[in-house]
């Protein structure tokens, strides 16, 4: 079954049959993975994928992260997704569900037939200055999903920081689904880091597994990377689009708050 979504229009529903995904994935397409699993339904978790192969069936997704053995992938058979991406240009998204591991680092994606089409709303963005400090290092995406919840519950029982800690006041461009900041030395694309951001609302800092999306590199030679939100709270989300939206309204720009769905992830395009 088909769907199109559009916020200003109603629904479309198609009659039911097999769908051709061949339509709208294409070999090598970028596809973000939503991991709808009932048992964390306070966070946005999101990994990217490529595709490498589709069928009426199934869709093979391959990684872009450091994968050495098949356990790196931390994902059970049967865990359900959200497949987002882009094509002809709208977005798409459909779920699906992990049906097996195939060699050591594909992901074959069993498709339920829901697919929707979309128009992509992006979140509101800022520049402002806010703490930030950033972990990076080797780590397989297990590893690193494993530190973000270490993290978690050291900030929730008050030892996540040593006595006088405070991260680096520095500008960036913040949005509800990912930051762009200066890294030193630079970042290669899908490299993942741990990101602790105090943005001076009164609140505990916000800390979020990020995932390097692009990269820039000016004439001094310093690097201004995007990364995405790939694990982070939902209340802390909607705190950063709270603060944007106050950053805005101080630059004198005429906002409004928007309901946003928050699986229809940013993709830190500019």
């Amino acid at each position: 079954m088909l769907i199109i979504l559009d916020a200003a229009v109603p629904t479309f529903r198609s009659h039911q049959g097999t769908m051709s995904y061949s339509k709208y994935f294409k070999s090598g397409q970028e596809i973000l993975l939503l991991n709808m699993s009932e048992e964390s339904p306070m966070q946005t978790e999101t990994i990217s994928s490529y595709l490498l192969r589709c069928t009426e069936d199934h869709i093979d997704l391959t990684l872009p992260y450091t994968i050495t053995e098949t356990h790196d992938i931390p994902f059970a058979p049967g865990t359900k997704f959200c497949l987002l991406s882009n094509a002809l240009g709208l977005g798409i998204q459909l779920t699906g569900h992990l049906q097996e591991i195939v060699g050591r680092s594909v992901m074959r994606i069993k498709p339920h037939e829901d697919m929707e089409v979309f128009g992509r709303r992006k979140f509101l963005r800022a520049d402002m200055h806010v703490g930030v400090f950033c972990k990076r290092g080797s780590g397989t995406l297990r590893t690193y999903r494993a530190q973000w919840n270490a993290a978690l519950k050291s900030l929730a029982a008050g030892t996540a920081f040593p006595p006088g800690f405070s991260p680096a006041r520095i500008e960036v461009n913040l949005s509800a689904g990912g930051i762009a900041i200066p890294l030193s030395p630079p970042a290669a694309i899908a490299e993942l880091c741990l990101v602790l951001l105090d943005i001076y609302d009164g609140g505990q800092p916000i800390i979020a597994l990020c995932e390097v999306v692009w990269a820039d590199m000016s004439e001094s030679g310093q690097q201004t990377a995007g990364l995405r939100f790939a694990q982070v709270m939902k209340a802390d989300q909607e705190r950063i689009n709270n603060k944007v939206m106050d950053e805005l309204k101080k630059q004198g720009q005429d906002v409004q708050w928007q309901s946003y769905r928050l699986e229809l992830l940013d993709k830190m395009l500019f």
